[in-house]
């Protein structure tokens, strides 16, 4: 969905559920107060250790966006306003009983009045914010995070001797039982620089700093990035959610927001792929297009490898074969172009 306003600044939201996942365990969303000026993003990565992350999620950035839409009057400081928001959240998520009893979040929260080069937040847990400034991408936040004692829905894990599990682990969450201490924060936000809210599905991804710094040279926000977004999550095998705030330098003044972009792969001949992307993400989108009876855009993706230079494995090339022939609609020239890449692969 996309909404025009008269500003200068463009927000990308995105959220996709890991591979097998049945619901997503992040939640990514905005609120734009167009009459005071303040564009607020909330991001949340549900714990999955304990019960209902997908709740958890969703229910900590509903709870703190209400409470700040409820309270525009701004009788309070941007940090008070932040904190009690958080702290809002925090207590609904305390009070949830049944089956989802004791869910917990890490939550990112900005708030960011859009005639000032400074923004305001809070970071609970291990979601991340970042800034993008002169080709430099600088975390901002704090990672909640040490070793711990591993968990599954509450109950104590062990190893095959009986020895009790460790690794690293969230410290700090939305919904815990102990007392939960947290202080909003401000950074300098100027024009041409970019702010990233990101859970640990998206910035836990490898080649993370170089993919999305790309991303931002090279591609306008919206369905490039709803791609990369995925791309991340297949690559960690978890949610990935990522909020992206960008300041434009552009003379005239144009807010454009993208949220819950379906998921789509653009055809090479309309913008150029960012070269970070592994090769077997292009074979399962040519694949997918494929078997969905999407010959044209397989094309374009099949004329993507051979003018570049490409050339999957053998094993892949069969695969795309056999799909051409499991399809609907056979594709005598499609076969020629994949014997042509078997013969170079």
């Amino acid at each position: 969905m996309e909404r025009i306003y008269n500003q200068s600044f463009e927000v990308f939201c995105h959220s996709l559920k890991g591979p097998g996942k049945r619901r997503c365990g992040d939640a990514a969303k905005t609120l734009w107060l167009k009459k005071q000026g303040w564009l607020i993003c909330a991001l949340a990565d549900g714990v999955s250790a304990y019960p209902c992350d997908w709740k958890a999620s969703s229910l900590s950035c509903d709870v703190a966006l209400e409470f700040i839409k409820m309270n525009t009057d701004m009788k309070n400081t941007p940090f008070e306003w932040l904190e009690r928001a958080v702290e809002a959240a925090h207590q609904r998520l305390i009070l949830e009983k049944g089956s989802c009893e004791n869910m917990m979040a890490a939550i990112s929260l900005v708030a960011w009045p859009i005639d000032s080069d400074h923004i305001f937040y809070v970071n609970i847990g291990d979601t991340r914010i970042y800034l993008l400034q002169d080709e430099a991408l600088k975390q901002c936040s704090r990672d909640d995070v040490d070793f711990v004692r591993i968990t599954q829905q509450g109950k104590q894990q062990f190893d095959k001797k009986g020895i009790i599990k460790t690794g690293r682990g969230v410290t700090k969450s939305v919904g815990q039982t102990p007392p939960l201490h947290f202080k909003a924060d401000q950074l300098h936000f100027p024009a041409g620089s970019s702010l990233f809210l990101c859970s640990d599905g998206a910035h836990g991804h490898g080649s993370f700093d170089g993919i999305w710094q790309e991303a931002i040279r090279e591609c306008k926000l919206g369905d490039r990035l709803s791609y990369l977004v995925d791309d991340a999550g297949q690559s960690t095998d978890d949610d990935s959610s990522v909020i992206i705030i960008r300041r434009r330098d552009w003379p005239e003044n144009k807010i454009t927001i993208y949220e819950n972009l379906p998921q789509t792969l653009i055809p090479p001949e309309k913008e150029k792929l960012i070269p970070y992307l592994a090769l077997h993400r292009m074979i399962l989108a040519i694949q997918e297009s494929i078997l969905a009876g999407k010959h044209t855009l397989a094309h374009n993706y099949l004329d993507y490898l051979e003018q570049n230079k490409l050339y999957p494995d053998k094993a892949d090339v069969i695969r795309l074969m056999d799909a051409v022939v499991q399809s609907n609609k056979p594709d005598a020239s499609m076969i020629n172009k994949l014997r042509i890449l078997a013969y170079k692969a």
